[in-house]
């Protein structure tokens, strides 16, 4: 059969869906974690939610539409191997979310085990640093790391090992920032004041009340943290670089907390 006059006789190529960016959020399954990967979801990105916790990570995929792009896997950031394999699976990241991390016994500096001490620097502070580094050998120019801190890095009795791991949080996100800026490659964190999570079930009766009063309505909840992130993973945000934004209703300004 001729060719139409005009036609090449090629068969027109059907336009090719681009995939949506793809985001890591350690620590998904409760609480800030489980917020950031519920607004992340809700801009578009496919979200692969990691916890060590697999219940918890089913009850988010539960609780989010079928429709949204989302991905669970159990995992221990602390396992290099086992972070490198779930990267391998999915290909090059767009954005790490490092938000994992365990506040450890409140207790004096003076009491505190060597093992615990160890344990609370092993997630916080290691698992951060293999995942970021993990993400970093995956990802091309525009992508963007968003590190979890604390607002708690300025002062923290009872639990100093906690804190110092949230300062250190800090310190490596500006190292990162200045190292990836010229491959475009955003680096921020983000530092909670007091977050209505499980974490606050560990709180006195009367520290929780001494918060109840600091904080306008009482401890934020957690979509104010993701509504940071989520900020800092935009486009407008990635423009951002090296800075730690510390969400506490200015509590770190010198209101006593403790």
């Amino acid at each position: 059969m001729p060719t139409p006059p005009g036609s090449s006789g090629l068969k027109k190529a059907e336009p090719v869906a681009s995939r949506a960016p793809l985001a890591l959020v350690t620590g998904a399954g409760r609480g800030i974690g489980h917020a950031i990967a519920k607004g992340l979801l809700e801009d578009g990105w496919h979200v692969i939610a990691t916890d060590c916790d697999a219940d918890a990570l089913d009850a988010l995929a539960r609780s989010s539409p079928d429709r949204l792009p989302l991905s669970i896997e159990v995992l221990d950031v602390t396992d290099r191997a086992a972070v490198a394999a779930v990267f391998d699976r999915y290909g090059s990241l767009d954005l790490l979310v490092n938000n994992a991390g365990i506040p450890g016994r409140r207790c004096a500096i003076g009491t505190i085990s060597e093992a615990e001490f160890r344990k609370v620097l092993g997630v916080n502070m290691f698992g951060m640093f293999i995942a970021s580094q993990e993400a970093l050998r995956r990802m091309d120019e525009g992508a963007a790391i968003i590190n979890i801190a604390s607002a708690s890095y300025l002062v923290s009795p009872n639990v100093p090992h906690y804190g110092m791991t949230k300062g250190a949080v800090i310190s490596l996100t500006r190292s990162m920032a200045m190292e990836f800026r010229r491959r475009g490659i955003s680096v921020n964190a983000v530092g909670p004041g007091a977050i209505d999570t499980l974490m606050q079930g560990t709180l006195s009766a009367e520290h929780r009340a001494h918060l109840a009063r600091t904080y306008s309505d009482g401890p934020m909840p957690p979509d104010v943290i993701a509504a940071a992130v989520r900020y800092l993973a935009s486009p407008h945000g990635r423009r951002t670089r090296g800075q730690a934004l510390l969400v506490d209703e200015g509590t770190g300004l010198g209101i006593d907390l403790w």
